[in-house]
């Protein structure tokens, strides 16, 4: 009798291990895995708290003026109809005249529709193409592309066309490429 207690007693040592406690030290196990997930997620999100505070204690020590022509400089947007409104008001202000066509082309220098580029390099920024034609003389025509150069707005010509018109006059056809934060 005293054989059998002891086998008892080693089988329901051995039943409750593999029903009870196994199954227990199993769960515990992944509980604590899960525990560590979520320690190593707290972390990580307070570390992402004091930079996000530190940058905006950064972003307020710069000026509002300094921000507004950094804003006008490298826009978060596409911002297509900003950009004709300045060459047009660059375009009277320079030459006394409007720009003609304006056509707002993508980077691959086909038109899209709303102006987005959807592309898939990788890149922190996109550009966008504007072509238009101005008629003006030669002279009025290089202070008029001074002053796009000395715009708050980063833009590059890509490419001038022109052809007689009347009397001193020319008429330039221009391609310019400007650029945004994506």
């Amino acid at each position: 009798m005293k054989i059998l207690t002891q086998i008892f007693f080693i089988a329901a040592t051995v039943a409750a291990f593999i029903f009870y406690i196994n199954p227990t030290y199993a769960l515990i196990q992944e509980k604590q895995a899960e525990f560590q997930r979520l320690d190593e997620a707290n972390t990580k999100a307070a570390e992402l708290r004091d930079k996000r505070e530190k940058l905006i204690a950064d972003r307020k020590k710069i000026d509002n003026v300094q921000l507004d022509n950094l804003t006008k400089f490298l826009p978060d947007g596409v911002e297509n109809v900003r950009l004709i409104i300045d060459v047009k008001y660059i375009a009277n202000k320079v030459i006394s005249q409007d720009i003609k066509g304006a056509k707002v082309m993508g980077t691959a220098g086909k038109a899209t529709g709303n102006g987005a580029v959807v592309s898939a390099d990788g890149k922190k920024y996109g550009a966008i193409g504007l072509n238009f034609g101005v008629t003006t003389t030669y002279d009025k025509f290089i202070l008029f592309l001074q002053s796009l150069e000395d715009n708050l707005r980063l833009v590059d010509v890509s490419d001038i066309s022109f052809s007689a018109a009347d009397g001193d006059n020319y008429d330039f056809n221009v391609t310019l490429q400007t650029y945004w934060l994506k």
